[in-house]
């Protein structure tokens, strides 16, 4: 992939969806983004509250209906306490075996829902291959607390939605640290500095929560009664014979070691990497579950809403992702073109200045083209040659020995000819050399030095650095000796 590409991808949001849970003394909100390469930019936000009950109750609504008229287009979810949520999971009777869609409520979907005392809503899955219903209850005062107070109009009635805060903290917790092995019932331990969650479910589903709350050194304590609490319920309710993984997430210093609780739990427990559970875990889960649109999951607000229309159900970001994947092809194809047409119009320009060559024959062509090459070749060679005189003159004069000097130089370049020289080539150099003789039959050491000098400079090593001694004689020259020798110098031989 383009590296300039990629931090474009990155941001470029194909859907958005906030997470909204309200602690005791703040507002959490997270918003989270799915790219073209997967999960995106995770922003957040910690709104303090009042000391009072009236007042904070008051500023959430606000926050709320805020935070839905800014962001009409993104998926709003909001978290509901566990304290404030009845959640149950039963084995599916014959007639509730349908096949893990949401089940549908009882309740009008309208705005006189909320006249009900209880919101219920239901979900049928299969968890370690098992067909249970997930029930969730809570008070519809909950969710009324949220809502603003003025909202007469049905059309104006819009609401997100609500779903329990365990259930949120699961799905987060499965973000940061995936269930291993993915198969099976775990129960996991989510730990924050003096409160959390023990959940029990499977890599899609929680079954069961207990809330966790904890002084000193008691911590050790709540974690083995929150898993004897749920190993009994999930034999009770769940059929489930044991609980074969323990993890814990968070928080997990113990003051008094693992080793008890283990013994305890009869099993080893797991340390998993992720967050501390705290209200911006629990949003942050809120946010993840907005973001997949046909997501299972309970949602206790549904019974407030009017039937969705088909345009809330087109699926915009991915829509809007396809229409710039179109734009940016058409773009493409259109630039393409017009570099073909401007090449067209370049070989018909080039055809319409060669009309000469309409009226001759493909063989007149042939001959012309083997005409034109004899001619340019040589020409061709000689631009492209790589060897000049004066620079080997230089070489040459720059490494004469003391006692020797040069008899003759000739330099030959038969770029223009045909037929070269068969044993030296197009191009050499042919030098004479004469130096005192010590004695018949032995070798002066100025021919070494000289032959050494010519291949150790830098244009000779470049160009001719083929330089061998070819031929050495001896004479006299009044009552001295002397030793004549040749040397030539040619290119590498291919």
């Amino acid at each position: 992939m383009n590296a300039a590409l990629l931090p474009r991808l990155l941001k470029l949001h194909v859907k958005s969806s906030i997470g909204f849970f309200r602690s005791d003394d703040a507002v959490s909100i997270v918003e989270a983004a799915r790219t073209p390469l997967g999960l995106g930019s995770i922003r957040s936000q910690r709104i303090p509250l009042d000391d009072t009950s009236a007042s904070s109750t008051e500023a959430v609504r606000e926050i709320l209906a805020d935070l839905m008229q800014r962001e009409s287009t993104k998926t709003v979810t909001v978290g509901i306490r566990s304290s404030a949520v009845d959640f149950v999971a039963d084995l599916a009777r014959e007639e509730e075996q349908w096949d893990g869609e949401t089940k549908p409520s009882k309740q009008a979907a309208s705005k006189k829902a909320l006249e009900a005392s209880v919101l219920i809503d239901s979900l049928a899955i299969t968890a370690a291959r098992t067909k249970y219903v997930l029930t969730g209850r809570v008070r519809a005062q909950e969710i009324r607390a949220t809502l603003p107070e003025d909202g007469d109009e049905e059309e104006e009635f819009v609401h997100p939605r609500y779903e329990p805060g365990p259930w949120a903290a699961w799905r987060a917790s499965n973000h940061f640290a995936p269930l291993r092995p993915r198969s099976g019932v775990h129960l996991r331990y989510i730990l924050g500095a003096t409160t959390g969650l023990a959940i029990l479910g499977d890599k899609n589903w929680p079954l069961a929560w207990q809330l966790l709350s904890w002084k000193r050194d008691a911590k050790g304590s709540a974690l083995i009664q929150a898993y004897h609490m749920l190993a009994l319920y999930g034999r009770r309710r769940l059929s489930l014979a044991e609980i074969p993984h323990v993890s814990v997430q968070g928080d997990h210093d113990l003051s008094e070691g693992w080793g008890i609780v283990e013994t305890a739990l009869g099993r080893e427990v797991e340390v998993v990497k992720g967050p501390c559970y705290d209200a911006e875990f629990v949003a942050l889960g809120l946010a993840l579950g907005g973001l997949e649109q046909e997501e299972r999951t309970l949602d206790l607000g549904r019974a407030l809403r009017p039937p969705r229309s088909i345009l809330s159900m087109l699926p915009r970001g991915e829509l809007g992702f396809l229409c710039f994947l179109f734009a940016s092809m058409f773009v493409a194809l259109w630039g393409h073109s017009l570099s073909l047409r401007a090449d067209l119009r370049e070989a018909m320009a080039e055809n319409a200045a060669s009309s000469w060559a309409t009226a001759i024959s493909a063989s007149q062509l042939k001959n012309e083209r083997v005409r034109l090459l004899s001619e340019v070749q040589p020409l061709s060679r000689f631009l492209t040659r790589n060897i000049a005189f004066a620079p080997v003159v230089a070489a040459i004069a720059q490494n004469i020995p003391e006692k020797a000097w040069l008899e003759s130089l000739h330099g030959v370049d038969l770029v223009w000819q045909r037929a070269s020289n068969a044993g030296l080539g197009n191009s050499y150099v042919l030098l004479r050399y004469g130096a005192p003789l010590v004695r018949r039959g032995t070798v002066p050491v100025e021919m070494d030095q000289l032959v050494k000098g010519l291949r150790a400079s830098s244009y000779i090593k470049e160009s001719l650095p083929e330089v061998k001694l070819s031929d050495i004689n001896w004479k006299r020259e009044g009552e001295a000796g002397v030793t004549v020798f040749t040397v030539t110098a040619t290119p590498k031989t291919k």
